[in-house]
C-alpha cells in the first residue's frame, strides 16, 4: 500500500495485527495442551518395585548382578500371573 494513511492501509494493518495476536494466543494454547498431555502420559507409566533378595539391615545397595536377579524374579512372577489369567 503506497499511502499509509488511507483507510485500506489502516484496515490491512489492523487485520494483520489481529491475526498476529490470534496466532500468538493459539501457539501458547497449543503449548499448554502439549504440556498437559505429556504430564498425563507420564502418569500412565506404571512403575514396579524390585523385590529385595536379601533382608539386610541398613541401607539397600544393589549391584548389577542383584538387579539382574531381581528383574529375573519379577519376570518370573509376571509370567506366573499371566499363566493364572490364561
Amino acid at each position: 500500500v503506497s499511502d499509509k494513511s488511507s483507510k485500506a492501509a489502516k484496515d490491512l494493518s489492523a487485520s494483520l495485527h489481529h491475526l498476529s495476536a490470534q496466532y500468538k494466543l493459539t501457539t501458547l494454547e497449543n503449548k499448554r495442551w502439549k504440556a498437559a498431555f505429556e504430564i498425563k502420559k507420564k502418569h500412565k507409566v506404571k512403575k514396579q518395585v524390585l523385590p529385595q533378595i536379601a533382608n539386610e539391615p541398613g541401607s539397600l545397595t544393589m549391584s548389577p548382578a542383584t538387579i539382574e536377579k531381581a528383574l529375573g524374579l519379577l519376570a518370573q512372577k509376571n509370567r506366573e500371573e499371566q499363566e493364572k489369567i490364561a
